[in-house]
């Protein structure tokens, strides 16, 4: 790869640095959140539905078949909490670094201090205020974005719990609180509102912006 001229790098440099860019981001995230929370409820809804699943027999019990099946967000549900996670994630950041630009340098974005997934602490960072039912759920979102959404086991194994699947062993399961998708669709909306008015009442950065030297 050839010399990347210095104009393109700062293009890049803006769009670091620029909270929009975040939010949409983020608003991407937050509707594939949404298509897999749908998803999972369907196959829930139609066993057998599911790629590389084979439904050998099903059973419907005749006092509850016509009942409506709750709505849990199926097999991915994980993976749509982890979805909500990543655009919460964005949508931090989008504040941290609209306040903050020198986080922003000329060849890179600077670490988020060991805390780039920790999302309580980015809500801290971001001055985002949070009740302790909200942090809750941010701390749930960030396990799955940690790992418990991609991995089949997390990096240290020391994070490993009894709620999760292994060889030889049969997992307690998550404990999932029956409104968590409502709740975290409310910190969306909350942390979004937060980012537009961080918008409307920071200055957007010159076009010629010193993000200083590299580091």
């Amino acid at each position: 790869m050839g010399e990347v001229p210095e104009a393109w790098l700062q293009r890049v440099r803006l769009t670091a640095a620029e909270p929009n860019f975040w939010l949409e981001t983020a608003r991407k995230l937050r509707q594939a959140a949404e298509d897999l929370w749908i998803a999972g409820n369907n196959h829930q809804r139609n066993p057998g539905s599911e790629l590389g699943v084979a439904l050998l027999f099903k059973w419907t019990n005749p006092e509850t078949r016509d009942q409506p099946v709750p709505e849990t967000g199926g097999s991915t549900r994980e993976q749509c909490f982890m979805m909500f996670g990543f655009a919460l994630e964005n949508l931090a950041k989008a504040i941290i670094v609209c306040h903050d630009p020198v986080l922003v340098r000329r060849d890179k974005l600077q670490k988020w201090h060991g805390h780039g997934h920790d999302l309580g602490r980015l809500f801290d960072w971001a001055k985002i205020p949070l009740s302790d039912g909200e942090r809750q759920v941010l701390d749930r979102a960030a396990r799955l974005i940690a790992w418990k959404g991609r991995y089949p086991v997390p990096m240290s194994f020391y994070e490993a719990g009894a709620q999760d699947p292994l060889i030889g062993y049969i997992a307690v399961g998550d404990s999932w609180p029956p409104d968590e998708y409502a709740r975290l669709s409310v910190l969306y909306d909350k942390a979004k509102a937060e980012v537009q008015r961080t918008i409307q009442d920071v200055p957007a950065l010159s076009a010629d912006h010193d993000f200083g030297a590299d580091k």
